[in-house]
């Protein structure tokens, strides 16, 4: 009885997969450690953007701008809030978005240190590949 007692206690290492440098799935170098932080800062951001798009549409149909039932009416409108909204939460995290250039180009500094919007704006936009 005292075998078995004992045999109860072990507690196994992780194996080491034979394919694979991975352990179980976890990291094994710094590239795949800051490819797993990177990809939980993105699920973090788009679980926000979840919660708090709704209530920020919710309060604006309290106010009285209600879109009318056309889902094309102003779908363009509402991506760039989307977008703007995750392209901030990605400057926190210090990560890019392309929304960030167009704030750039969009928005001077005034003389009095205030931002005011560019009357032209010329904006040129590359795909990554």
């Amino acid at each position: 009885m005292a075998n078995n007692s004992i045999a109860n206690n072990i507690l196994s290492f992780p194996k080491k997969d034979k394919n694979t440098e991975n352990i179980n799935g976890l990291p094994t170098n710094l590239d795949e450690v800051q490819d797993l932080i990177q990809n939980y800062k993105d699920i973090h951001i788009q679980e926000v953007i979840e919660i708090i798009i709704p209530v920020l549409f919710n309060q604006f149909q309290y106010m009285g701008f209600s879109p009318p039932d056309d889902e094309e009416f102003c779908i363009k409108d509402t991506a760039i809030i989307v977008e703007s909204l995750r392209s901030f939460m990605r400057k926190m995290y210090g990560l890019e978005h392309p929304i960030q250039k167009i704030a750039d180009s969009l928005f001077l500094k005034d003389k009095d240190n205030s931002y005011k919007m560019a009357d032209i704006v010329n904006i040129v936009t590359k795909l990554q590949e």
